[in-house]
């Protein structure tokens, strides 16, 4: 069940436990337009470790720093590692594009041996 909305307009972040693993998450229903009904899905923004250390993960670090404020973390957590971290900026998101040689990042260069590229088998009668 997702908690009421804080009057302020933030998102109230909670702990949330299982199999042993602590988990920063936001909660907030959503009414579905069409049918009317809720669903409560849970938005996971990193970890927390036993001694309550927050530890972003992608999606927190991905978030613009207005989306950042809006989030209300317990008083209790350590939150100094979110102060350390660097954002992930909109353009450096995606796959890395290659300027030089083409390389495979499991295979390195894929075009250095000799006799590349293969002619078809049209090609090499």
């Amino acid at each position: 069940m997702a908690r009421p909305k804080r009057a302020d307009g933030k998102i109230q972040i909670q702990l949330f436990t299982t199999n042993g693993y602590r988990y920063a998450i936001s909660q907030d229903s959503i009414r579905d337009p069409e049918t009317g009904k809720y669903s409560h899905p849970k938005i996971t923004y990193g970890t927390v470790t036993k001694d309550n250390r927050f530890i972003p993960n992608k999606r927190f670090l991905q978030l613009k720093p207005e989306e950042i404020k809006r989030l209300a973390f317990p008083e209790h957590w350590s939150l100094e590692i979110i102060d350390a971290a660097a954002p992930i900026s909109a353009n450096g998101r995606g796959r890395p594009s290659y300027t030089g040689e083409s390389r495979s990042l499991l295979y390195g260069a894929t075009c250095s041996w000799k006799g590349w590229p293969r002619p078809l088998a049209s090609e090499r009668i």
